[in-house]
């Protein structure tokens, strides 16, 4: 059986290893199936009329880590969104957005592999640490706009022939 640590280790491994998967899955509420290490550290409740299941990690760290990703799910959410707003215009190629979609995950995922580096050597996590990780993951998708805005705005000034009009927005990662 793997730790929680582990396990949340190997699936930012899993989203950098698919390298257009949609990261926006850090900051929404996670499905955990029955019979995986993780399920085993819940602690799940049935919520509200509609029998809406929530839960929380048993294992403070993990709980922690989640919660440092979602102070930051608005910038995150934010450069996806911004994302999709200029993969969906038509003008990028292909290429081009498998390469900022790249870009659009790697920070996100380096900062919350930072979080999990200080989760192990500290087993908490200070609440200065966590205003730290709510301004780095602003820096790292402020980053990303301003790439993405200039490949938007280079994109723009070239023959149309070389962009993919013709290409469903769905097809494009």
């Amino acid at each position: 059986m793997r730790l929680p640590i582990e396990e949340l280790e190997c699936n930012l491994t899993f989203l950098e290893g698919i390298a257009c998967g949609e990261i926006t899955a850090l900051v929404t509420q996670l499905k955990v199936y029955v019979g995986t290490d993780l399920h085993s550290v819940l602690d799940e409740t049935t919520v509200g009329s509609m029998g809406i299941r929530t839960w929380e990690f048993t294992d403070h760290p993990i709980a922690q880590c989640l919660q440092t990703v979602m102070d930051s799910a608005d910038t995150i959410t934010a450069s996806y969104n911004e994302f999709a707003r200029v993969r969906r215009m038509g003008g990028l190629t292909y290429s081009e957005c498998l390469e900022l979609q790249k870009l659009l995950n790697a920070g996100p995922i380096a900062a919350t592999r930072h979080i999990l580096e200080e989760i192990i050597i500290q087993n908490t996590l200070d609440p200065a640490f966590r205003v730290t990780m709510r301004r780095r993951f602003e820096e790292v998708c402020e980053d990303f706009l301003r790439v993405l805005w200039l490949t938007e705005s280079l994109a723009k000034h070239r023959p149309k022939k070389e962009g993919i009009k013709l290409l469903s927005p769905i097809s494009l990662c």
